[in-house]
């Protein structure tokens, strides 16, 4: 391949990345546009600044989004929907106190409002509160018509998160979640780390039966079959994986999200204990965003 053409495949190849962005982000601003023009006509409409002010959210153009949310309370001071939009607003902003605060008083004027309180679970976790959090996520999974895998998964996190004490109400979620996505691989994840916490060498061969063979060949799948075997007592072939590991090509079979853990590696190559074996799938936990 000449060097014209391999630049044309590099722009190809860049533009089928970008494209679908760009194309959003065109689509997102066609529409402020045309809810301006209509706001031109009808400046007294709370339901256009609304959802305008919406559109500008998800275009993360924040003081635009205040602004016509700020129109909706000057028009309609109690229209129904204007805590829902504005606080959500604020909590993609990082404003999450009062991201909060506005969705609590929407919740308690429509409880059961899946997305509020999935809103609001991310405000407090970010302000310190994951009991408050965990509490959110579950009525969000009770309430939604078909809850996501990311839902289940931000409800795992946040009672692991609290401690041992919720690691048994972690691991119910995991599986009530695998009943309804038995191959979801990051709650196959957290499902091992927690079994391993645990010393439940059952559970953990009994999620890792469920991965095809190639995902297993992948670095975060070895690391937590080495801990696995590390807890079970098995310290010859725990150090192995952990050497096999340190000893990978740098990109080979890498997942894009999960990086070896280099120290944590030598330090289990060296000394497999179940003890620290245990310690690694914590600190593996404690990775995992809500």
């Amino acid at each position: 391949m000449n060097g014209t053409r391999l630049g044309a495949f590099a722009l190809t190849c860049l533009w089928a990345v970008a494209c679908p962005l760009a194309l959003a982000h065109t689509d997102l601003q066609e529409q402020i546009d045309e809810l301006t023009r209509q706001l031109a006509d009808h400046p007294d409409d709370a339901g256009l600044y609304l959802k305008r002010g919406d559109l500008y959210r998800r275009h993360q153009e924040w003081s635009n989004s205040a602004e016509d949310f700020s129109a909706v309370r000057r028009v309609n001071a109690d229209h129904p929907l204007l805590d829902w939009f504005e606080g959500r607003m604020r909590v993609d902003a990082g404003d999450f106190a009062a991201g909060r605060n506005q969705l609590s008083r929407f919740i308690s004027a429509k409880p059961g409002h899946a997305g509020a309180l999935q809103a609001r679970a991310r405000a407090h976790w970010a302000l310190g509160n994951p009991a408050g959090a965990a509490e959110d996520y579950r009525q969000a999974i009770r309430q939604s018509e078909h809850p996501s895998p990311g839902l289940y998964r931000s409800l795992v996190v946040t009672l692991a998160y609290m401690g041992p004490s919720r690691y048994p109400a972690a691991r119910e979620v995991v599986d009530q979640a695998l009943d309804l996505f038995p191959l979801e691989v990051t709650l196959l994840g957290l499902g091992a780390e927690l079994a391993i916490l645990d010393a439940d060498i059952e559970r953990v061969s009994g999620y890792l039966e469920r991965l095809p063979p190639r995902i297993l060949e992948l670095g975060q799948w070895v690391y937590r079959t080495a801990l696995a075997d590390c807890v079970a007592g098995k310290a010859a072939a725990a150090g192995a994986r952990f050497r096999t590991l340190i000893e990978s090509e740098p990109n080979a079979d890498r997942s894009t999200t999960w990086q070896a853990p280099l120290g944590t590696l030598t330090l289990l190559s060296e000394h497999p204990t179940p003890g620290a074996c245990r310690a690694a799938a914590l600190q593996s936990l404690a990775t995992y965003p809500p």
